[in-house]
């Protein structure tokens, strides 16, 4: 005999329910891609004042970079703290080693300036909501690994540079110091010297 299930609609569902729903996918998931290691993003943009004016909330998984919102108050804009928001993200997920980002946005929100900053567009939904469209992108990010290191190899390198100029500076002083003291116990000892009698 078949068994018998019902659906229902929970108002306000038990969050163990709630879970134990997450879970199954999530295991499910498990057995064909491996362990997707979601690990969250939380940029925040504060004002002088530590008033939240702006944020960027995403994660990284399966070696993707997932931006799930990127706000910046109105009165903050056109200062490029959404450009640096985007950008603090990308390096985060390079950091993790994600080699590729992805995003939605909405057609009256920011597709040009995501496809500004590399994104591609991959898929659109229209009529979502009426009347605009659903704009889905995505960005390789491998070529901003590559750049990273260089920006890394760079710092190392001039902070390596610097060390090497103190420690020339310190030996150079330390070798003038010795010049300086041979130099004055000579003009000493000369002057100690007897001075000998011209012949009449």
């Amino acid at each position: 005999m078949a068994e018998s299930y019902t659906i229902t609609l929970e108002s306000t569902p038990d969050p163990a329910e709630v879970a134990l729903v997450r879970a199954g996918l999530s295991t499910f998931n498990h057995h064909h891609a491996g362990d997707d290691s979601f690990a969250p993003i939380t940029l925040l943009v504060r004002d002088g004042y530590g008033t939240v004016v702006g944020g960027l909330l995403g994660g990284t998984y399966w070696g993707w970079l997932w931006v799930e919102i990127l706000w910046v108050a109105e009165a903050a804009r056109h200062q490029g703290l959404g450009s640096q928001l985007l950008q603090h993200a990308e390096q985060i997920a390079v950091d993790r080693g994600s080699h590729a980002a992805h995003l939605d946005t909405m057609s009256f929100q920011a597709p040009a300036f995501y496809q500004q900053h590399g994104y591609t567009i991959f898929g659109v939904l229209d009529d979502l909501p009426r009347g605009h469209q659903r704009y889905f992108l995505k960005k390789d990010l491998t070529g901003q690994r590559a750049f990273g290191n260089r920006v890394l190899l760079r710092t190392v390198m001039r902070r390596l540079s610097s060390q090497i100029r103190k420690w020339t500076d310190v030996f150079l002083y330390g070798v003038s110091n010795q010049l300086n003291r041979r130099t004055i116990g000579s003009h000493r000892a000369n002057c100690d010297l007897p001075k000998r009698r011209r012949s009449l």
